[in-house]
């Protein structure tokens, strides 16, 4: 078992799209399983990470109040792709992982 330290933690918060602080969705103990789960493999953690916050946000419904709105179902699917993203990227090269990171990442941070 790997010691996890908390830049470990920062850099599967990082892919995954889920800063810390007060918007978390995922908790710090959940990522330091998956990190103790897949040997510290940060592509594999930040995937379970995304699908997790995934799930999180199926369960909440869609709200529109006058103007504002929340589109949890579109988080929902954005944070589906990005942990196939992640998952693609455990096969890939280095350079495609770059990309396939530096393509999906954004997206998610772009519509928080």
């Amino acid at each position: 078992m790997a010691i996890i330290s908390s830049a470990d933690i920062d850099r599967v918060r990082v892919l995954c799209g889920d800063p810390a602080g007060d918007s978390q969705v995922v908790d710090d103990s959940t990522i330091t399983f998956f990190l103790e789960e897949y040997n510290g493999n940060y592509y594999r953690a930040a995937a379970d990470a995304a699908a997790a916050i995934a799930a999180y946000y199926a369960g909440q419904v869609d709200v529109r109040v006058g103007i504002l709105s929340s589109s949890n179902s579109q988080k929902t699917q954005q944070f589906a792709e990005l942990a196939t993203a992640l998952e693609s990227v455990l096969t890939s090269s280095k350079e495609q992982q770059a990309a396939v990171v530096y393509e999906a990442v954004p997206r998610v941070y772009e519509r928080q």
